[in-house]
């Protein structure tokens, strides 16, 4: 019975099983046959030798010993086939351990190299093959693409210098095109796809108002990318293309609550995953949209890690992010790791730098990124602003802060990281007013009426949540204001009543009593025609007025339009649109004497702030600096100071290796 019975079913051959399994398996039974056939050949030989040796004796004896023998044998066989099937076994809980252990992430030793050192890349990406850099360079607002051999450190011009912002830049498959997103107007807001000939040539739009960038399928045939505001205002496609950008074909649509301004096609071909906010209380999520089925699943929810960008590695075992490593809008991005399918969470960079875009060589032995340094620095001048020299850097700086506001007494307001300081304008005296190791404190502002300051709290009690709060002047009673995900940008009113801020998830402004209440829509903010609300508000000294920017889905309006509303006007106030410079950035204020409103504009790399009158007259700068970025600026409350932090940014790029043991 043992000699012709089939293997156990549990040891039968299953195609779904790794190939290495199955060799396994394999041997073991040809092992189990070799023994059946030679056992039996065995039992032959003996059986003829017992026959041969016993002709003499009575039957009886040679048929006992021939059971005996026949038993022995079968019992022998037996045990092989046991012994067999035991390490046949013990090889397959092996194998499927080892093929089932968690996969370890790439990158976790690695050699760093920094590939320029003007200050000046913005973007990068590497080639397939690994031998090509190509990189953005913006050098006073104007941009320009390079192409560098590594091994030889040879660069090559592709694209001329011009008023351009480029960003998303990759290679395609083949190595023979280059992609990227170029800006239609300095806000940013709007992208076009362009592609150009590696080795240089004329870039042409393939994809008009793309919103993610490229990603291309594994056979370099297709592309997909991502376009908001569409079919419908508020709504998102997802869409595939052949790489010129023809024959476009939707893949799924959503609303703008889940726009997934990340895209990566899997390695496989058989899924692109998509980054989107939420949902509940999750920072942001990854979801992996199936290509076949169009069956949606989620891969990772993160509380706390909003992703920058996205590259499958090419074995497919996971995607390398950037990622902030603090709650906030203002935080340090920095690489890591998503396994898949697990969906595990590992860290790959752990330093003080600042990491933007990440790409791979097609082998995923190479990472380029671009490394940023920032700082900021806040210059004190007249309400009027200067038009010669600039000023010197105040005296009252602090390093961590990227944000700043007034006290009623002149004192100048930081959050500088997880404190809450109070600092003289001569910079002699600085006071710790509140302090939150886990937390970040964010562009506090002190009311009007001098009894509260109010400021973004970002992770406070470990919430993973980005809320409004006040204190006392002393930085005593801390009262929490918002419960939602994402409010930031608080502004007393000058009575005193209010605190209006925007929630960065709906782009809906609000407003919340100062004693604590329900934060209640600003009658009038909630816009028709595609019109949705930019981060930052301003409201005018009097209280009657508040103005926002806001941007426009339709893509003939690159830039948008200045909003005022009257305050307490009743639910549906007359609202008033401004056309602003085409040129502006972002954070409109009204001038100290509401007349006009002030707000930043970008010319040949350099922000400056722009006068806007509300009569119609003629706009005009304010400020002239020479070089670097506007990060905030405000009026003292008194209306006679103005207080502007500028950001320099350094910025190269660096190449990660993936090496057996080097240190990072």
């Amino acid at each position: 019975a043992i000699l012709d019975s089939d293997p156990p079913p549990a040891i039968r051959f299953n195609r779904d099983l790794p190939a290495e399994l199955e060799r396994i398996i394999g041997k073991a039974l040809e092992k189990d046959r070799n023994l059946r056939y030679q056992s039996a050949a065995d039992m032959r030989t003996d059986l003829q030798r017992l026959k041969r040796d016993t002709d003499s004796r009575p039957q009886v004896a040679v048929r006992a010993e021939t059971f005996v023998a026949t038993k022995q044998h079968k019992w022998r066989v037996s045990g092989m086939v046991i012994a067999a099937l035991i390490l046949l076994g013990a090889a397959g809980i092996a194998v499927y351990s080892a093929y089932h252990r968690a996969v370890a992430p790439p990158f976790q030793n690695f050699a760093i190299t920094q590939i320029t050192n003007s200050g000046k890349s913005v973007a990068a990406a590497v080639s397939p093959d690994g031998k090509y850099l190509l990189s953005a360079v913006d050098d006073n607002g104007q941009q320009s693409l390079w192409l560098r051999n590594i091994p030889t450190n040879s660069d090559t011009q592709v694209i001329a210098p011009s008023d351009a912002s480029y960003q998303s830049l990759s290679f395609s498959a083949d190595g023979n095109y280059l992609y990227l997103l170029k800006a239609t107007s300095n806000m940013g807001l709007r992208f076009n796809l362009l592609r150009a000939p590696v080795l240089g040539g004329v870039p042409q739009i393939v994809v008009r108002d793309d919103n993610s960038g490229a990603t291309f399928s594994p056979d370099g045939a297709h592309m997909a990318f991502v376009r908001g505001n569409d079919p419908e205002p508020g709504e998102f496609s997802v869409l595939t293309s052949n790489i010129d950008g023809t024959d476009e074909k939707k893949i799924t649509t959503g609303p703008n609550a889940f726009f997934p301004n990340l895209v990566a096609w899997s390695p496989d071909g058989k899924r692109i995953a998509l980054v989107i906010p939420g949902p509940g209380e999750a920072r942001s999520s990854i979801q992996l949209h199936d290509l076949a089925s169009s069956k949606v699943r989620t891969l990772a929810r993160f509380k706390d890690l909003p992703l920058n960008s996205i590259v499958w590695s090419p074995d497919g075992r996971g995607l390398l992010a950037t990622y902030q490593r603090d709650i906030g809008f203002v935080a340090r991005s920095q690489i890591g790791f998503i396994s898949y399918p697990e969906g595990q969470f590992h860290t790959i960079t752990k330093d003080t730098n600042d990491y933007q875009t990440v790409t791979l060589s097609a082998d995923g032995k190479t990472l380029a990124t671009v490394q940023q340094k920032a700082t900021q620095i806040l210059y004190l001048m007249p309400a009027r602003g200067f038009a010669s020299n600039p000023p010197n850097p105040a005296l009252a700086q602090s390093k961590d802060a990227a944000m700043f506001g007034w006290a009623r007494n002149g004192d100048i307001y930081f959050g500088d990281d997880s404190n809450l300081l109070r600092t003289s304008t001569d910079g002699r005296n600085t006071a710790t007013l509140l302090n939150d190791p886990v937390a970040q404190v964010i562009r506090p502002r002190g009311c009007a009426d001098g009894r509260y300051i109010v400021f973004v709290w970002a992770n406070h009690s470990s919430s993973k949540r980005v809320n409004i709060w006040r204190v006392d002047i002393d930085g005593s009673n801390p009262k929490q204001l918002t419960y939602g995900a994402t409010d930031v940008g608080a502004v007393c009113s000058p009575d005193g009543r209010w605190v209006y801020y925007e929630n960065l998830d709906s782009l809906r402004l609000f407003r919340v009593p100062i004693d604590g209440g329900t934060p209640e829509i600003v009658p009038g903010t909630t816009l028709s025609g595609g019109l949705l609300a930019s981060p930052g508000l301003g409201l005018s000294t009097d209280g009657k007025l508040l103005v926002f920017l806001a941007t426009s889905s339709d893509r003939k309006m690159s830039v948008g339009k200045l909003v005022l509303v009257p305050l307490n006007a009743g639910p549906k106030p007359h609202l008033q649109f401004v056309d602003p410079d085409p040129r502006i950035g972002h954070f409109p204020e009204f001038a100290p004497d509401g007349k006009a409103i002030v707000y930043p504009v970008r010319e040949n790399g350099t922000d400056n702030l722009w006068l806007h009158p509300l009569d119609g007259s003629p706009g005009r700068r304010i400020t002239d600096f020479k070089t670097d970025m506007i990060q905030t600026f405000q009026f003292s409350l008194d209306g006679k100071t103005l207080g502007v932090m500028r950001t320099h940014t350094e910025s190269d790029v660096v190449l990660l290796h993936e090496t057996e043991s080097s240190p990072q």
